[in-house]
């Protein structure tokens, strides 16, 4: 209970404070698109201008970040509707590099416990591990169950954050952190300025190149976040398959063809973006619909993605006018 504080340290605006109330309610946006509580793209919008500041072109080095040494309290939890739990196996690597990719200004550090009777079930101690809030303090002896073993490592510095190429995905995800500090808008928001600061520096036009330009970006990133694009960019490439096999029989309309295609998919289990056939073929395909055209921040993406695939080899001034008749949150996109 104590791993599971109800409390939001970190600074409470309303977009946060609303995704908290709705998912302890039991509504997992953005498993169900709407308005609040679900995050929004315009968390990104400052995106460009730090590209602008961090356009310097810089080998990446490897990260290198100091830790403090094991200490047998429990840190401050982020809350469970902002970062899931990791689980076995490799629980505490998984969020340790979490942890270092977000940067101290975002993680304070990791605290794991062993799972309670996993050692009875399955012959070893199990542990499951939690990201710490940025300047987490002890919960306190009072709070901390000594029969789970609980320990914490405090992330205390990273060198990695000196360079240019890993500095400016943290500094997106400290940005959108004063709207929605979740693990779908830190994911959309590594991916993107990474993304964003690799084709600053690539001859890549074609859609095949892009392509494999943006799976080597997706590659790169921590496991979950990973695992949020990798779901978005298959869904994508799948929709381009369709519109170019099928799009001309939807409408004569290259616009409404895009319409329709950017409005069937769906959010799945774990945030995975799905991609959905068009038309329906059995009725009922719960099409995320209109939220494809609005922000919040997967259907944005996706729809992102979807056009700038689509039309790669086209002006960018050809790219804008589509995205403007689309209509919806133009501007986000």
């Amino acid at each position: 209970a104590a791993l599971q504080a109800e409390e939001y340290k970190g600074y409470l605006n309303f977009a946060t404070k609303g995704i908290m109330e709705r998912r302890r309610q039991g509504v997992q946006a953005p498993g169900r698109l709407g308005w609040p509580p679900a995050e929004d793209l315009f968390a990104v919008c400052r995106l460009p201008a730090l590209l602008f500041a961090f356009r310097e072109n810089v080998e990446a080095p490897v990260a290198e970040c100091e830790w403090s040494d094991q200490i047998w309290e429990a840190l401050e939890p982020y809350p469970r509707e902002l970062s899931r739990v990791f689980l076995p196996p490799d629980a505490a690597p998984k969020a340790t590099r979490t942890c270092e990719e977000l940067g101290v200004d975002l993680c304070g550090g990791v605290t794991c416990w062993v799972i309670q009777n996993s050692e009875k079930k399955t012959g070893k101690a199990l542990k499951a591990c939690a990201l710490a809030l940025a300047g987490a303090q002890d919960l306190g002896k009072e709070n901390l169950d000594l029969k789970n073993k609980a320990a914490s490592k405090r992330l205390l510095r990273c060198s990695a954050a000196n360079s240019t190429q890993l500095s400016l995905p943290q500094a997106a995800m400290e940005s959108a952190s004063i709207q929605y500090a979740t693990e779908i808008s830190f994911a959309t928001c590594s991916f993107l300025a990474t993304l964003a600061q690799r084709l600053m520096h690539s001859n890549a036009t074609a859609r095949p190149e892009l392509q494999v330009l943006m799976r080597e970006v997706a590659d790169g990133m921590q496991m979950r976040g990973s695992r949020i694009i990798k779901a978005a960019l298959d869904a994508v490439d799948q929709k381009l398959a369709e519109v170019e096999e099928h799009g001309a029989r939807w409408s004569s309309d290259p616009v409404e063809v895009d319409d329709l295609a950017i409005r069937s998919f769906k959010v799945g289990k774990d945030d995975a973006v799905q991609f959905l056939p068009y038309p329906c073929p059995h009725g009922n395909c719960d099409y995320w619909d209109h939220e494809g055209k609005a922000s919040p921040t997967l259907p944005g993406l996706v729809a992102v993605l979807y056009l700038f695939l689509r039309y790669a080899e086209k002006p960018m001034e050809h790219v804008l006018a589509v995205n403007a008749l689309l209509g919806g949150d133009t501007a986000a996109r």
